[in-house]
C-alpha cells in the first residue's frame, strides 16, 4: 500500500501499533463497532501519465484493492453482502466482525479490474448505479474539465456576462485551476450548467468520459453473479436534499425501474448521492420504505454499530483511497479515525 509520508506517517504507524498490544481499547469499544462498509469508486492501473488529485483521489489501483481484501481476510473478517448485513441484523446473528465492499456511480473499471479480484477471493460486493451512465445521458464534466485542464495551458470563455481567461502550466497550478472552474459549475444552478458547459467544452469533450461507464449488457451479466448486488444510485446523482419532492420520486424511483426491468432482478440497496448529512432526510428515507429499499449508505465516515443496524436506511461507509496505509486501516477499524472525523460524536 502507499506509505503516509513525515510526522504522520509515524504518528499513524505508532498509534496503530500501540493500539494493537490493546485490541483497540478503549477506542474500540466505543467507536470501534462490529464491522465496516468500505465505499470505492474507481478501479484503475497506475496511470502513464499525470493526473490530478482532484479526482485521481476517488481511484485505487488493482494491486491496492487486493492488499485491502488480503488485509481483511489476514484480520479473518467476514466477507458479507448487503443482502447478507441485512439477514444477519434481522436475526441478531453478527458475532463475527465482518466487512462490506461496495462501488459508486457504475464505471467500466469495476468490471475489468475490481470484478476479477472480487471473483478471485470470492468476495460478494455491491454496485450502485447511476442510471444517466448506461443510458449515456451522464454529463462527467468533472473527468472533461481534467482532460482540459492538463492538455491544455490556458483556457478562455465567456458566461453570465463575463470572460475568463486563464492560464495553468505547472501541475500544481493546474490542480487550482481545478478547483477554481470546479467551484464556478458546482455554485451554477442546475438549469443554467448547460450553457455553462457548452462555453467549456465541445460536444467531443463531454462526450468522451462516457467511455469509461457500464453499459447495460454489461451491467445485466454482472448482475447474474451471486457475488455481485446490482443497487440505485438516483438517475442523475443530485443532491437530494435540493430538489422538489416530486423530483426526488422520479430520481429514486425512475432508477430503480430502470435497473430492475435491465436486469430482470428486484433492486434492495441504494447509495444516496453525495451521501452526507445534508443531502437526505427522512423524505428521502420515506420514499425508499415505499420501494421496498432493505439498506440505504451515506458517506457519513463511521464503522457499523449495532445502534446502526437500526437504522438500515442509512448506514455509514468509510471511502477508501491510495493514501490509506494499513496502519491507517488499523485505526479505521480501532475507531479512532472515524472519532476524530466525528468529533466524539457516536
Amino acid at each position: 500500500m502507499k506509505q503516509a509520508t513525515g510526522l504522520k506517517k509515524k504518528a499513524i504507524r505508532l498509534s496503530a501499533k500501540l493500539l494493537k498490544l490493546t485490541g483497540g481499547l478503549p477506542f474500540s469499544a466505543i467507536y470501534g463497532g462490529i464491522g465496516q462498509i468500505l465505499m470505492f469508486h474507481r478501479v484503475l492501473p497506475n496511470p502513464d501519465k499525470p493526473r490530478l488529485w482532484s479526482n485521481a483521489y476517488l481511484e485505487v489501483t488493482p494491486e491496492y484493492l487486493e492488499q485491502v481484501i488480503v488485509y481483511y481476510k489476514h484480520l479473518g473478517y467476514h466477507f458479507l453482502s448487503l443482502d447478507g448485513l441485512y439477514e444477519m441484523a434481522q436475526h441478531g446473528n453478527l458475532a463475527k466482525p465482518f466487512v462490506i465492499f461496495t462501488f459508486d456511480d457504475g464505471y467500466r473499471d469495476n468490471l475489468t479490474y475490481a470484478y476479477p479480484l472480487m471473483k478471485k477471493h470470492k468476495v460478494p460486493f455491491a454496485i450502485y448505479i447511476t442510471t444517466d451512465f448506461p443510458d449515456k445521458k451522464a454529463i462527467l464534466w468533472w473527468y472533461a474539465l481534467e482532460e482540459k485542464i492538463l492538455s491544455h495551458d490556458r483556457i478562455k470563455f465567456s458566461f453570465n456576462g463575463k470572460n475568463y481567461d486563464l492560464t495553468a502550466y505547472t501541475l500544481e497550478e493546474k490542480e487550482k485551476l481545478y478547483q477554481q472552474i470546479h467551484h464556478l459549475i458546482q455554485t451554477t444552478p442546475v438549469q443554467e450548467q448547460a450553457r455553462l458547459f457548452e462555453a467549456l467544452f465541445t460536444p467531443e469533450q463531454l462526450s468522451a468520459p462516457l467511455e469509461n461507464v457500464l453499459s447495460w449488457d454489461e451491467i445485466r451479466d454482472l448482475a447474474t453473479d451471486e457475488l455481485v448486488s446490482i443497487g440505485a444510485h438516483t438517475v442523475s446523482h443530485q443532491r437530494l436534499s435540493m430538489l422538489s419532492g416530486k423530483q426526488v420520486q422520479w430520481e429514486i424511483n425512475h432508477s430503480i425501474n430502470l435497473i430492475e426491468s435491465h436486469t430482470g432482478q428486484k433492486v434492495k440497496h441504494f447509495a444516496y448521492p453525495f451521501g452526507d448529512t445534508q443531502s437526505f432526510g427522512q423524505r428521502e428515507i420515506n420514499i425508499l420504505k415505499q420501494n421496498n429499499i432493505l439498506t440505504a449508505t451515506t458517506t457519513v465516515s463511521k464503522n457499523i454499530t449495532r445502534q446502526a443496524l437500526s437504522s438500515p436506511l442509512s448506514l455509514p461507509r468509510i471511502a477508501v483511497g491510495m493514501s490509506m496505509t494499513e496502519d491507517t486501516l488499523d485505526l479505521i477499524r480501532f475507531g479512532v479515525i472515524p472519532m476524530i472525523r466525528n468529533k466524539g460524536k457516536r
